[in-house]
């Protein structure tokens, strides 16, 4: 679909990019969203898993509606994955960002893993 140097537009930031299609989530991980989960488990002197996480039970944390409201439409836009063009820079920056918020997610060997070389 995508040949070599023909512009396509990068779907999480709308710049122009080269770079073929890939599956990714309907949006890169925002850090403003990370740090606010961050900022509600420190004031309820919580591990981040607890709120964020596969075990997290928020029936049990009493999380405001409007955050809760937040909390879902995020999981939504990152678990929804689609094939599109994302550019070098939002890849870049998305790796920069899960490393800094899920890099000691202990992962499952079952799981698939991909690596993206030479895009720095």
């Amino acid at each position: 679909m995508s040949g070599k140097g023909k512009n396509n537009t990068c779907a999480w930031c709308s710049r122009p990019t080269t770079l073929p299609a890939v599956f990714a989530a309907e949006t890169p991980l925002i850090e403003w969203v990370e740090e606010k989960i961050n900022m509600f488990a420190a004031a309820r002197k919580l591990d981040r898993n607890f709120i964020w996480g596969t075990n997290s039970d928020w029936s049990q944390l009493k999380i405001p509606a409007a955050f809760e409201v937040e909390l879902l439409a995020y999981d939504e836009l990152l678990s929804t994955v689609n094939r599109k063009h994302i550019c070098k820079s939002c890849l870049v920056e998305d790796h920069k960002l899960w490393t800094k918020y899920y890099q000691n997610i202990i992962d499952d060997p079952g799981d698939i893993d991909v690596i993206i070389d030479d895009i720095k």
